[in-house]
Formats: structure tokens, sequence, C-alpha cells
């Protein structure tokens, strides 16, 4: 319960719960805030280190497997990097200082997989038994489902939809791409693109929308159910607003058996049309990892190829990214 609280100097504040008031939030503000500005160099900008977990190299050995680009020359730099951010029980968080993710901890899985590691090597034993004692691949993130449903390792039902057709809405209206989250609407727009297209690319086994090269990390590889929300009998319960939203998703589903309408297909255009336009002059999207290749796949699905000039400068300024 909100109750008032008063400083030594006399200030009232809201007691948020039993230690922290507002004043303490508005006091950690303002020393946050002279720290950001000591920190700016006289001209006027910043620079600092940018330091993430093992998602942006995992992704790009995705990205690579997915489009065919040969990573071997790099191969064992990249495990040394992602075994780096192993944590002593197996894991590897979302970022440095937090703890164990299942979802971070999958993908760089399959990453190290893909560079050679197998499932017997010690590291990859280890990080199987934390995946498997968080629940295995059906309690990932939906981001890595994503992932893993273009490589058949699990279904693409276990997805949320997201038609093309979001991106015909008004900037104005109460759902449209621009009620998103910046820096999600960066990833969300090239999705809308992947989603409609669903594609499965082929794994060191092979190319299938039912791949068994992950079995290790199911519970029970022989019944791959994800599912990414409470069941309707949960939400009637207690959850009205998650049932709202239930719906939506169970309606949104129905645009998937309508994937060669003249909407659909304006949709399409003006997506890419979009995506283009907001390319950069180094050929990067957006100067985010995630959303940068999925505009890359999506293009390439929607028929460029690595000779047309927006994927190869966009495929020059990732590889030295990286």
């Amino acid at each position: 319960m909100e109750k008032e609280a008063r400083s030594k100097d006399g200030v009232t504040g809201i007691k948020l719960d039993g230690s922290v008031t507002s004043l303490d939030v508005t006091h950690a503000l303002l020393r946050a805030d002279r720290y950001a500005f000591n920190l700016q160099h006289e001209d006027g900008h910043w620079c600092g280190e940018f330091a993430t977990g093992a998602f942006p190299t995992a992704e790009y050995v995705f990205f690579s497997q997915a489009c065919g680009i040969d990573i071997s020359k790099d191969a064992a730099a990249f495990r040394k990097h992602l075994l780096s951010l192993q944590l002593p029980n197996g894991s590897w968080s979302l970022a440095p200082d937090h703890p164990g993710d299942v979802s971070m901890s999958a993908e760089a899985y399959l990453a190290l997989r893909l560079l050679g590691l197998t499932p017997e090597s010690k590291e990859l034993q280890l990080a199987r038994s934390f995946i498997l004692r968080a629940g295995g691949i059906a309690k990932v993130r939906v981001l890595t489902r994503i992932f893993f449903a273009q490589f058949g390792l699990v279904p693409w039902d276990a997805v949320p939809q997201i038609p093309a057709e979001l991106m015909l809405l008004p900037a104005k209206s109460p759902v449209s791409i621009y009620t998103i989250w910046v820096a999600a609407r960066l990833s969300v727009v090239p999705l809308l693109i992947i989603r409609h297209h669903e594609p499965v690319y082929g794994l060191p086994n092979g190319a299938s929308s039912s791949n068994d090269y992950l079995d290790e990390l199911w519970l029970d590889p022989k019944t791959k159910t994800a599912p990414y929300g409470k069941s309707y009998m949960e939400l009637l319960t207690n959850d009205s607003l998650g049932l709202i939203f239930k719906a939506v998703d169970y309606l949104m589903y129905a645009f998937k058996h309508f994937r060669n309408t003249p909407l659909r297909y304006l949709a399409r255009k003006k997506i890419v049309k979009w995506m283009l336009e907001r390319q950069n002059a180094d050929g990067s999207w957006f100067g985010y990892v995630t959303g940068y290749q999925f505009a890359m796949q999506a293009l390439l699905l929607e028929g460029f190829t690595t000779k047309d000039a927006p994927i190869c400068r966009g495929l020059s300024t990732m590889q030295s990214w990286m």
C-alpha cells in the first residue's frame, strides 16, 4: 500500500514498499542524470562499450545457416566467444551479470551445434542439463521460437500470428506498427514477411518442418507442443484481458488461410518499400542486429538475391560487424 514518507529535509514522497519511496526514486534518477552528462564528450557525443549476451553471435550463425553463407573460417573464433560467455551452471544470460536464461541458452546451444560442437561435449552436456531443468524448448521466448521455427525445430503454429496486413493500418489507428516500441518495430515489420512465408531452412541433417536436430532439448520429443500462452480455461477464470488477446490471436490465425489476396500483396509491397527506405547508407538497417538480419531475410524471401545492391551492401556491413 502507498503511504506518505518524509525525508530528513522535510520533502514528502510516496512510500512504494517497505524501504523505497518516490523520493528515493527521484534522487536516484538525478544521480543517474548527472553521471550520464559527466560522460559526455566536449563535442556533445557519448561513447561507451555496448555489452550484450550471446544473442548477436548466435543470430548471425542462424542467419548464415539460413542463407548458405560459409562462416567455417571464423567458426573457431565464434565458438570461443560463445563459450567464454557460458556461466558455471551451463547456461547463458541475456546480458552481463544476469542469471542464466533458457531461451538464450537454447540459442547458444544451437549455434554451437552449427559451429561444430557435438552434443557429447562437456560444454553442451552442461548446457543441456540447464535447459531441460528449465522446461526445455517448450519454455523458450517467442523470438527464440521464430528462429527455431525457421529450421523446423518448433512448429510455426507455436509462434503468434502477425498478419502482413498490419502494415496497412493507419499510423493513428489504435493498433499499427507505430504503436509498437521502436526497437521492437524494427524486427516486427520484416517479421510480417517472414511469418507470411514461414520458411524452413536446412540444417546439417537436412530440411524438415519437424526436424529432430535438437530433440535432446525437448522433455518429450515425440510431442513437440509449445503453447505460447495460457489456455482458454485459465484465462476465463482470472485474466479477462489475456482472454481478449487470445481471441484476437485466434482471429489473426484465420488470416493464415488468405495468403494470396490482393490485400496481402499490397501489404507485402508496402513492407518492402518501408524497409528499403530505411536502409542506412552503409547498407545496415536500424543499427540493431536482430532487425538488420530479419530485414535481409525478408527481402530475400520477397525475391531479392545476394547480387542485388541492398543485400550486397547489407551483407558487407554485417560481416564487418562480426
